[in-house]
Parts: structure tokens; C-alpha cells; sequence
């Protein structure tokens, strides 16, 4: 049997694991892979998937970043190895334009033209949903700089607090 290479924009199906996603990769060792094509989400699968499966959206080293809906309808992206993949043909195009799926992809195509530059490059990376709300991916993101942002001052109420230890 000859190995599949697997490409961008491959529909895969992951190896059957009652109901859950395979073992994963992500932005730890030994993948490392960036956190920027990450979408972390349940690891149970859901029922978008069992009509669509997933996607290859990505490659970063040996690791396949796959695309799909969790069990929580949340869009999910996380590294793989090619062996827990099955690759899916793709239908012929005369039987996709009557597939409701498509149609879906169609639309979501036509509602993203309206979108500004910032927008789409949120959306593409997962960090605001297709209604535009932040995804928690956003709010790791946000919360990481705040706290950056105000380490300084967390550090002169440590030493308030220092000092008013030692003066009472």
C-alpha cells in the first residue's frame, strides 16, 4: 500500500478513538508548534465533524494542523501525526454544488468580503468566531499582555505591601 502525502486543503478523517480526537501536538514539546495555529477546544468530536471531518489547514515540521468542530460546535485546529489521519477523496463537483455544506462555505465566503483586513486576519487565526465575538483564544491572548503590561506595578505593590509588613 502506498503512503498517502497528505497536503493542504485535504479532507482527513482522524483514526477511529471512540468519539475522541487521536493523540495531538501543540505548542509543547515535541511539536512546538506555533501558538498562532493553534485553536485548542474538547477533545470529543462533534456533529459538524461526523458530516464534514476535518481539514488540513496547516503543516509545521512533520506535524499536519487539522481543522475541525469539536463537540461544542467550536472550530478547533491542533497538530497530528500522519498516521492517525485517513485521507477523504473528494466528491466530484457536480455532486458538491448541491451539497448544503458547500452552500454554507459559499455564504460564510460572501459575508467575509465585507470584512476589514483586521477582521479577516482575526477570523483566519481563530481568534474572533464567524459572528466576530472573541474566541478564548483571544482572551489568552489578551489576558497574557495585561499582565505584561502591568507586571511594574503588580512588582510596587509587593513592595508597598514589603514595607508594610515590616512596619507593622
Amino acid at each position: 500500500m502506498t503512503e498517502i502525502k497528505f497536503q493542504i486543503g485535504d479532507k482527513v478523517k482522524f483514526i477511529d478513538n471512540d468519539n475522541k480526537i487521536p493523540t495531538y501536538f501543540d505548542n509543547c514539546l515535541p511539536a512546538n508548534i506555533p501558538y498562532s495555529k493553534l485553536i485548542h477546544g474538547s477533545i470529543l468530536l462533534g456533529d459538524v465533524y461526523k458530516k464534514e471531518f476535518a481539514k488540513i489547514v496547516d503543516i509545521h515540521n512533520e506535524y499536519l494542523i487539522v481543522e475541525w468542530t469539536d463537540a461544542y460546535n467550536t472550530l478547533m485546529r491542533l497538530g497530528f501525526l500522519p498516521e492517525s489521519l485517513i485521507f477523504i477523496p473528494v466528491q466530484n463537483k457536480i455532486h458538491l454544488i448541491h451539497n448544503p455544506f458547500k452552500m454554507n462555505d459559499i455564504i460564510k465566503f460572501a459575508r467575509d468580503l465585507t470584512l476589514s483586513k483586521e477582521d479577516k486576519l482575526l477570523r483566519k487565526y481563530g481568534l474572533v468566531d464567524e459572528t466576530g465575538n472573541p474566541t478564548e483564544s483571544y482572551s489568552a491572548l489578551v489576558r497574557q499582555k495585561l499582565e505584561a503590561d502591568n507586571k511594574a506595578y503588580v512588582v510596587e505593590m509587593a513592595q508597598k505591601m514589603a514595607e508594610d509588613k515590616l512596619t507593622n
